[in-house]
């Protein structure tokens, strides 16, 4: 009986893309094992067997984008302070759970001000621009300090957004 001796794959011997798990002898003549995708993309798994390729058509997989991660996912201000009744860009940069930058679009996002009170203003219409960002033009209304934050898909963005002044 032969055996599965290495299953490789393009993304095995790469574990920032993924892994492949070991082999397992199902004692039918057939062999399983896990691979694991880390980014998004398609690829070809290979088998040997006894040290020889096998030459039936290797299956491919595709792997889709790792999940946003609310913890790695970054709001910044354009700068630091603004005058009343002037204008800011803000942008959120949606990042996997590697901290790898997102390169699509499709999330829904809204930006806020942490605190009622301090400075204020208001922000416009969140334009996604299909690569992984999100900006929306912040307008200042009231002097003072706070801190920008946002949302994803309704759910918190957990780091730190950047503080702004108000002047």
């Amino acid at each position: 009986m032969p055996t599965v001796e290495s299953l490789s794959s393009p993304l095995a011997a790469d574990l920032r893309n993924g892994h492949l798990g070991p082999a397992t002898d199902n004692g039918d003549g057939t062999y399983t094992a896990t691979f694991t995708g880390t980014v998004a993309g398609k690829n070809t798994i290979k088998a040997t067997i006894g040290g020889s390729p096998v030459t039936s058509a290797a299956p491919s997989v595709t792997v889709t984008g790792a999940a946003v991660s609310l913890s790695n996912s970054l709001v910044t201000a354009a700068r630091s302070s603004v005058g009343v009744g002037r204008t800011i860009t803000i942008k959120l940069q949606a990042k996997d759970a590697t901290g790898k930058n997102e390169t699509s679009g499709g999330l829904s996002i809204a930006f806020a001000l942490a605190n009622g009170s301090g400075g204020q203003g208001t922000f416009g219409t969140v334009t996604d621009n299909q690569n992984g960002t999100y900006t929306a033009t912040f307008t200042a209304t009231a002097a003072g300090s706070n801190t920008i934050t946002a949302t994803i898909d309704g759910s918190p963005v957990t780091s730190t957004g950047d503080s702004i002044s108000i002047i």
